[in-house]
């Protein structure tokens, strides 16, 4: 995992977890976005990510793992902390609050991977079970994950960004994704900013809408933002939904008595 110290006295901690198939690089622009106002940000790969052609079949348990790594990082800086994390990654931080009580400040979720609209197109349920090392590829491509064409042509020639999978793999993902939705369980009672893209191909809005009501926390936000797809950080709007996240961060610590701004 890698530290980025804030510009000035830091006022939180966030740490980023990452969506399938992606690494912690394509986040440089959220993270300076975050250290210029007064954020210290920790993140870092998932396992098996941030390779050249990688195929994913690593077990969830890994993952999820790594995210408890992470948080017990983040938590080490003695300063309060946020927890951002982006579909797949929203997925594992969802389950870990389900199954932990997670004492962060509040988390924001974007695009999570509650039930997706987009799966492998030679992905099969039937035989998922007996072919479990039969390679697929989901095939999400960059005008998938964004409107914004600059970030459409390097996210082309990122050669790490790798979506093929293990059936296996993809399986398991599908049943965390069921299991997580007809949990009754409800998460850790945390302020939460959940932030989905009315146009997302990938993941189902509906289905996150109806998930973060349910789970009738104390204090939560849903935005759905108009013409965004996918990956709402990466988008032509970016600026905009980073305010919106910055706000809700600082609004939480307003709330909870530190104060905001100056170093």
């Amino acid at each position: 995992m890698w530290k980025w110290e804030s510009e000035g006295r830091a006022k939180a901690v966030v740490g980023i977890i990452h969506n399938a198939y992606e690494h912690h690089n394509r986040y440089a622009w959220v993270i300076q976005h975050l250290r210029n106002s007064q954020f210290t940000v920790i993140t870092g790969d998932l396992p098996g990510h941030g390779k050249v052609g990688a195929v994913h079949d690593t077990l969830l348990d890994r993952y999820m793992r790594y995210v408890e790594q992470l948080v017990d990082v983040c938590k080490s800086q003695n300063l309060p902390y946020f927890l951002i994390a982006h579909g797949l990654g929203a997925l594992l931080l969802v389950r870990l609050l389900q199954k932990k009580d997670i004492e962060c400040a509040g988390i924001v979720l974007t695009s999570p991977w509650l039930q997706l609209k987009h799966e492998p197109p030679k992905y099969s349920k039937v035989f998922a079970s007996l072919q479990m090392n039969q390679i697929v590829d989901h095939e999400i491509t960059p005008p998938m994950l964004t409107r914004n064409e600059e970030r459409q042509r390097e996210f082309a020639g990122d050669l790490t960004y790798a979506t093929r999978v293990s059936h296996g793999w993809f399986r398991d993902v599908q049943l965390l994704m069921r299991a997580i939705v007809n949990e009754e369980r409800k998460i850790v009672d945390v302020p939460a900013a959940v932030i989905v893209g009315e146009d997302d191909p990938i993941a189902d809005p509906k289905v996150t809408r109806d998930w973060v009501y349910g789970q009738k926390l104390s204090e939560s936000q849903f935005k759905k933002w108009p013409f965004m797809r996918h990956d709402i950080l990466q988008e032509e709007r970016r600026e905009d939904a980073m305010i919106y996240v910055e706000s809700f961060l600082d609004n939480v610590l307003r709330t909870n008595g530190y104060i905001i701004g100056g170093d």
